[in-house]
């Protein structure tokens, strides 16, 4: 198992209840689901597979549960902590 992020674009409290947003991804198999309220994205374990395959399995959830789908970009966090960010933290409870 891989752990991944998903970038949901557009997505808020208004328009995606997030225990709800969870509910959709772990249909669908992912699993270690943690939605971070304040940006709407979502943290999650899920088998290896290409980002492209998780982007379009994440999104068909979206729609089944939601009845509405958000644009969706998927890395793998490995990839994510690798990268050089000043001055930036990461949160030892979202990962």
């Amino acid at each position: 198992m891989s752990r991944y992020v998903a970038f949901l674009r557009g997505v808020s409290p208004m328009n995606a209840k997030m225990p709800e947003l969870k509910r959709a991804f772990e249909a669908v198999g992912f699993t270690n689901v943690k939605t971070v309220l304040s940006s709407g994205n979502v943290v999650f374990d899920a088998r290896k597979a290409t980002e492209v395959a998780l982007e379009r399995k994440a999104e068909a959830a979206m729609q089944q549960a939601l009845d509405r789908t958000f644009y969706t970009i998927i890395r793998p966090v490995s990839a994510l902590i690798r990268m050089p960010m000043p001055g930036w933290r990461r949160s030892p409870n979202v990962w």
